[in-house]
């Protein structure tokens, strides 16, 4: 364990620490058992889930030092297989029963929010309209299953998720726990001050309307209650995220657009002194400007749209539909919620706008 903790935080070589994640990761993976059987003896499985629980923080460190580095050269790309590799540790990890609710992995509950918080969305954004045969086939997802342990999981899941029981008890077992991983993840995320990684789950039309989707929805309500109840006195916290959420709000993507509204909502409606910071209301502002500018610009020229907008001042960068009605339909939407929370946020605090404003 010290051997693997330095090197994990020690390494700086890029291409070194790559290796030695993936190195982490792989093993990771490799632990338990991927067939199918009801005869599995509970030492093999405890055996395995206590060699995960040594691995997680020599990992989590590795990830936060790789990631640090990564913001240091903005140019290096993030590595496909370290992505798919994390995705699939994650699934281990929670197919083992690892959680930070569990009381004998508490003391690792540090590793796994470290771990969570530098990890990719457990979705491959690049093929989201094949992500459901992905996770019903996914060999780690798989491993455990039977009768009984695929009850034991989805009672597991309905008490994290009560308002979707009908829901969850006609889930296979794959997708219980794709959607048991998903809520660790993106609430131990939450609880670091990350709330819009959630949005990445709706990007895909493979959900639209199924019982994975309404579980979605709920750990999105679930991941925004812990949010603002972790975070609701950080001003700066919440402005960043709430920018990012606005962002959201113009997506390409009418269910993504649905889903930030709502979590925008929860903002302004626990915390609207969020929107008296400059980073989300010029980002507001400009979004609106850009929304109306791709508007105008299918009307000036039919021909050549431009499906990606930026707004240097706002920091801010959106990627839209080419469909006419559907850019018109976005700005209208998002105009009418702006001028709800603008005005509310005027009538609270008119001087702190004022300046920000004027500067």
């Amino acid at each position: 364990m010290g051997a693997r903790m330095f090197l994990a935080q020690n390494l700086r070589d890029t291409a070194l620490l790559e290796l030695y994640e993936t190195h982490l990761l792989e093993t990771v993976v490799s632990k338990g058992d991927a067939h199918e059987s009801a005869n599995t003896h509970e030492a093999d499985v405890e055996l395995a889930a206590q060699e995960i629980v040594e691995l997680l923080a020599p990992l989590a460190a590795a990830t936060s030092n790789r990631t640090s580095n990564r913001e240091r050269i903005p140019n290096s790309d993030a590595d496909e297989e370290i992505v798919r590799l994390q995705r699939e540790a994650w699934f281990n990890i929670i197919v083992h029963g690892i959680t930070p609710f569990s009381n004998t992995n508490h003391q690792y509950s540090s590793a796994l929010q470290s771990l969570a918080k530098n990890s990719e969305p457990l979705v491959a954004q690049d093929r989201t309209d094949q992500f459901e045969s992905e996770i019903e086939l996914n060999t780690i997802l798989r491993r455990g299953m039977n009768a009984h342990h695929t009850a034991e999981q989805k009672r597991r899941l309905i008490s994290l998720l009560p308002r979707c029981e009908s829901d969850i008890r006609t889930l296979s077992y794959p997708k219980v726990m794709f959607l048991h991983a998903t809520y660790i993840v993106e609430i131990l995320r939450a609880e670091a001050g990350d709330c819009i990684n959630i949005q990445s789950y709706f990007l895909g039309p493979i959900f639209n309307g199924s019982a994975v989707e309404s579980c979605l929805v709920a750990i999105s309500d679930e991941v925004m209650e812990l949010f603002l109840r972790y975070h609701r006195k950080s001003a700066t916290v919440v402005a960043e995220q709430l920018a990012q959420i606005f962002t959201g709000c113009c997506h390409r993507i009418p269910r993504v657009q649905q889903i930030a509204a709502s979590c925008a909502e929860k903002i302004m409606q626990s915390t609207p002194s969020s929107l008296c910071q400059r980073k989300p209301l010029f980002a507001l502002l400009e979004l609106l400007t850009i929304m109306w500018t791709s508007c105008l610009d299918c009307e000036i020229d039919e021909y050549d749209w431009k499906p990606l907008y930026v707004s240097e001042r706002g920091a801010v960068s959106v990627e839209l539909s080419d469909d006419f009605e559907m850019r018109k339909n976005a700005l209208n939407s998002f105009y009418k919620r702006a001028k709800v929370w603008v005005t509310n946020i005027i009538n609270i605090a008119p001087l702190d706008v004022k300046s920000l404003l004027q500067v």
